[in-house]
């Protein structure tokens, strides 16, 4: 019996041991969320030159279905990449903004308004509390899917040729109607949404960079009160604010055509409308380089040749 007692007790000892040393190795040393998207996405962005990155685009799943960097490239000379992520929370978009700032010098960072919306903290706000918890004071629970990251250091060649890109030809159209109805209420933010925002601002402004609020053409998940919240607070700001749901017909989206999952998200047919588009305005507006004619920049030549973008 005794020789039973010492070894559960050495046992529940190495065990505990193990899942100490197995979170101060797996706990991230950001406030992230998505930890293993946000260290996939930094993989896929570590090949890129220093210094050679003239914009950023930051966000969700929006992001990465509507900016084509090698097109917008190809078209106005100028270097971008996308970090967005599946879902992406504030607190993930400042901690890839923290790593950005440290390689590159960015003249404007575009964030999409879609993730504004989305509970921005590490934590589910309202979500377990026990699992938030464990989560909180043993990172192995939650973290333990980095392991994977640890031994295998993987990232994702196509969205690193991409610039962060996701290139999808599925359309399954959206068949609503006006999805930005004229109205004067304004949805809501939450304060940790606010107080993220607020970091991602001064870590911007910190580095010389210009922030930018766009919202891409989005019917099954945009609305006017979302406008209304995010002009007011760009307002506030004193930040720039692009709504393409107010110009899709303009920029040429057709939504029998343009969208993978009935108004979601783009494909890539209406990622090359909106990449041409914001491009222009984008180049024009904050006078950004055009490195086309630069030989240092030639690596941008092949990728878009091998990218199987067209024009």
């Amino acid at each position: 019996m005794y020789k039973k007692i010492i070894h559960s007790a050495f046992f529940i000892i190495g065990l505990a041991a193990i899942i100490a040393v197995t979170s101060v190795i797996l706990r991230p040393k950001k406030d992230i969320y998505d930890v293993m998207a946000v260290e996939r996405k930094l993989r896929d962005f570590a090949g890129e030159r220093n210094d050679s990155i003239d914009l950023v685009f930051i966000g969700d799943s929006e992001t990465y279905s509507a900016y084509i960097p090698l097109q917008m490239y190809e078209e106005y000379g100028f270097t971008s990449y996308v970090f967005g992520t599946s879902a992406q929370r504030l607190c993930d978009s400042y901690a890839l903004l923290e790593e950005v700032f440290k390689t590159q010098k960015p003249k404007v960072v575009v964030l999409e308004t879609n993730s504004i919306f989305r509970y921005g903290g590490m934590t589910e706000e309202g979500g377990d509390k026990v699992l938030n918890f464990i989560s909180e004071y043993i990172p192995a629970v939650k973290y333990h899917s980095r392991l994977k990251t640890y031994m295998t250091g993987s990232g994702n060649k196509k969205d690193a040729l991409l610039k962060g890109f996701k290139y999808r030809t599925s359309i399954k159209p959206y068949k609503g109607g006006e999805w930005m109805k004229a109205s004067k209420k304004s949805a809501e933010i939450h304060q940790c949404n606010l107080d993220y925002l607020k970091k991602i601002y001064d870590i911007t402004k910190e580095n010389g960079a210009r922030l930018v609020f766009a919202t891409t053409p989005a019917p099954a998940c945009q609305t006017y009160e979302r406008h209304n919240a995010v002009a007011a607070l760009a307002q506030e700001m004193e930040t720039d604010y692009i709504d393409l749901n107010f110009v899709s017909a303009e920029i040429g989206i057709d939504w029998r055509t343009d969208t993978r999952d009935g108004g979601n998200h783009l494909n890539y047919s209406g990622a090359k409308k909106v990449s041409g588009y914001m491009g222009a305005l984008l180049a024009e507006k904050y006078s950004l380089p055009d490195h086309r004619e630069d030989e240092s920049y030639s690596s941008w030549k092949q990728a878009y040749r091998n990218s199987g973008i067209k024009p």
